[in-house]
Order: C-alpha cells, then sequence, then structure tokens
C-alpha cells in the first residue's frame, strides 16, 4: 500500500487492542489511539477529573503503550512501505514469551506500571527493546543538533549521553525499563496527591496476568506535536 510519510514513528508494545489492559489504559488516560471514543474517561474515585487529566496529558500524546524504540523519524530516502517490510521481518525474528508481572509503582519522577523487581522475564523484553532498537536503527534520521540538546536539558548522564549520541534515545541497553507510563511528573504534586494517584492506579490496574509479549505495534505522528495513533501490529509468530 502506498502512505504518506509521517513525521514520527515509534514501535511499542501495547498489548492486542480492545483486550483487558488496552481498554483500562486507554480509560485511564482518557484516549484510545485507534481512534475509538472512551466513555466518560473513567471516573476514578477520589481523584479530581480535572487534575486527573492534567496529570496524564504528556502519556495521553503518545498512546497507551510500553516503548520498544523511541519515536524517530525516517530516513529521507525511505518509504513507509520499506519499513513495514523491515516490521514484519523483525516480528519475524522476535519470540514469543510472558511478560513479568506489572505492577503501579514510581519510576523517578512519574508513576507507571513496570515489573516487579526480581522477575523472569525482565531480561527477556529488555533483550526484545534492544533487537527492536539495533534493527530499525539503520532507518531511523539521526537526531539534529536542537533534538540532542532538547534531550539534555533533562541533565542526561554521561553514559545517557552516550547511549543518546549512539541510538537516539538515552534509555537503552542496560538503562532500558520496560514500562507504561500513568502519569506526568510529580515533582509539583503534594504527598498526598501523589499518594491518592498511586492508590487510584493500583485499584483500577487489577488485570489478568501476566501477559504475553507477542507482537510490536507500530504508531505514528502525522505532523509534529500531534498524537500519535495506532497504525499496525504485526504478531509474531509461535
Amino acid at each position: 500500500m502506498s502512505l504518506n510519510k509521517p513525521y514520527r514513528y515509534a514501535i511499542y508494545f501495547a498489548g492486542e487492542p480492545q483486550s483487558e489492559l488496552w481498554t483500562l489504559g486507554t480509560q485511564w488516560l482518557g484516549r484510545c489511539s485507534m481512534g475509538a471514543e472512551v466513555p466518560g474517561f473513567a471516573r476514578i474515585n477520589p481523584l479530581n477529573r480535572e487534575w486527573r487529566w492534567k496529570m496524564t496529558q504528556h502519556p495521553r500524546r503518545y498512546g497507551w503503550h510500553a516503548t520498544l524504540k523511541a519515536p524517530f523519524r525516517l530516513k529521507k530516502d525511505l518509504s513507509v512501505e520499506t519499513l513495514l517490510a523491515e516490521l514484519q521481518q523483525l516480528s519475524h525474528e522476535l519470540t514469543v514469551f510472558e511478560l513479568p508481572l506489572l505492577e503501579v509503582k514510581r519510576l523517578k519522577n512519574f508513576l507507571a506500571l513496570a515489573p516487579l523487581e526480581n522477575q523472569r522475564g525482565i531480561e527477556k523484553i529488555a533483550a526484545a527493546a534492544q533487537q527492536c532498537v539495533e534493527h530499525l536503527s539503520p532507518c531511523a534520521e539521526s537526531l539534529t543538533a536542537s533534538e540532542i540538546a532538547y534531550r539534555n536539558e533533562s541533565r542526561l548522564s554521561e553514559r545517557e549521553q552516550v547511549l543518546l549520541q549512539q541510538w537516539g534515545y538515552p534509555y537503552v541497553k542496560e538503562l532500558y525499563q520496560f514500562h507504561f507510563t500513568l502519569s506526568d511528573g510529580l515533582d509539583t504534586s503534594s504527598a498526598l496527591e501523589i499518594h491518592e494517584l498511586t492508590h487510584a492506579a493500583k485499584a483500577w490496574f487489577d488485570f489478568a496476568q501476566p501477559l504475553r509479549f507477542d507482537r510490536i505495534a507500530l504508531f505514528v505522528e502525522e505532523s509534529k506535536g500531534q498524537d500519535f495513533k495506532f497504525l499496525t501490529d504485526f504478531v509474531i509468530p509461535q
């Protein structure tokens, strides 16, 4: 098929569309990346609805997902069809496995759904993510000086800066953490607000586990600053 080239692409694990976790995640964020209506932006007591909408602004734009390869621009001489072919090949090189058990926890300054400590499968998902990064790296345009400067505003460590230069993203290889982002930064939130948000998230994300890593999803940012949309996924053969 012939497709217009969006501004950026991202490779995510989002699970099966319309699955239990997908439904819980899209309702928590208040947006479905497939364009479906999200009924009533789930009212989760005791949280103030407007405050929670504000606190999920950043993850809502990127859609419900766990990052495998962070957003990137496709090289100018490559077509969307080429990227799709590479993803199809990649899906046949990956293997299906059970993900580690997930829990709501704080990662750095935000809330996330992430693996419990010392769980089987953590190394497998990190290896799968790096496989995605390395396989698709030749398709990605190098970061511009302004993009690197923007990343460095986060005060990256020396190792993070090296990974950023090498792979276009600082949190890869040994610094990779599989997670679904649940909130914006919590720096300006009170201890009570963080407690209530965490309590609400733990109560909300009650779903059947373990999940299976059995597909990768392609999301697109059609133009700079727009919300990321689900384009398609690639099921990993059994």
